[in-house]
Formats: structure tokens, sequence, C-alpha cells
């Protein structure tokens, strides 16, 4: 998709969108990839602002197999 913030190429993933009469939920995350198995990420909530008021985030990718309860 296309970031919010400066228009360029992300990874956008919606959750659960606004309906279509404008009530304000949601939550969104963009990411891109700034290095091989390193994503940047910028997470915002419709609710709070926006892209405007948003928390970056940094994801990695790891070399073992994931266990239940692993964030």
């Amino acid at each position: 998709g296309v970031s919010s913030l400066d228009g360029r190429a992300a990874l956008v993933l919606e959750y659960s969108p606004s309906p279509p009469w404008g009530f304000p939920l949601g939550m969104r995350d963009e990411l891109r990839e700034v290095a091989p198995g390193i994503l940047l990420g910028i997470g915002a909530m419709r609710a709070t602002g926006g892209i405007a008021n948003c928390a970056p985030f940094v994801l990695r990718e790891s070399e073992r197999e994931s266990e239940p309860g692993d964030f």
C-alpha cells in the first residue's frame, strides 16, 4: 500500500477499519524492510489522531523456532 506518513510504498496492515459512515475506530501498521530480516514499523490508531500520533517499532527475524507464548 501507500504510507500515510510520506506516500512511499509500505506493507500496510489495517485492523478493524472504520465503517463507511466515518466512526473513528481502527488501527494501522505500516512496515518497511530497512535491512535483511529487519522491519521498521509505525503503528497508529485513528481514535488518537492516526499517523500524526504514531508509535514506531522494530521487528527482527529470529533464528530459532518460536514457542507458545513468545511475543
